[in-house]
């Protein structure tokens, strides 16, 4: 299993004003040269035995339940069963 991050593509060139006294001031946003990409970034990549991925799971399920206690998140199953009621 891998765990990545994504982001939009760090821009190609920036260009800045550059005062008298070599200062850099504001960027001209107009001249940026992008690219319309995302970036994927694997932070791990994990390989674990079925009692670990159990183990990991059942670690995640009792975080999840507990930010769901506290108001921070609901539980997907949750949602569906609140809008059936």
């Amino acid at each position: 299993m891998a765990v990545y991050s994504e982001r939009r593509a760090l821009p190609k060139q920036v260009v800045h004003d550059v005062s008298a006294d070599g200062q850099i001031l504001e960027e001209k946003r107009e001249k940026r040269t992008t690219r319309d990409a995302i970036v994927r970034e694997v932070e791990i990549d994990m390989v674990m035995d079925l009692p670990t991925a159990i183990s990991l799971r059942d670690w995640l399920e009792a975080k999840i339940l507990e930010l769901n206690k506290a108001g921070v998140v609901m539980i997907a199953d949750q949602k569906k069963t609140d809008k059936n009621d």
